[in-house]
């Protein structure tokens, strides 16, 4: 299981990068079973996971997960269930959803 969730990170990591191009940052943590999702527009996190889970997908504000000291913003998606051939076009369909809120298109 560790192989494949390193390879589906991997992807998943790359076709975020593809997607969203510039717009967004993946923060690879070692470990665990979730991605950090960056974006450099000042946009709340609250509302960018509120437009992605309406459009049916699992993701959480990183802000909501802070327990002691600020983490900033961002989002918490999990890529365990990511297969390695629906990474792209799950990323494509994240960025109709919530790419109007961080601005412009991706490459």
């Amino acid at each position: 299981m560790r192989d494949l969730y390193a390879t589906r990170r991997k992807v998943l990591s790359a076709a975020l990068s593809a997607v969203f191009g510039e717009r967004i940052a993946v923060d690879l943590k070692p470990g665990g079973m979730h991605l950090i999702v960056r974006y450099s527009k000042r946009a709340d996190d609250v509302q960018l996971a509120k437009v992605a889970q309406d459009a049916g997908f699992a993701v959480e504000p990183l802000s909501r997960r802070a327990a002691a000291y600020p983490c900033g913003r961002g989002l918490l998606l999990g890529f365990t269930n990511v297969a390695e051939t629906d990474a792209m076009h799950l990323c494509r369909q994240l960025e109709q959803a919530i790419g109007p809120e961080l601005g412009g298109r991706g490459g």
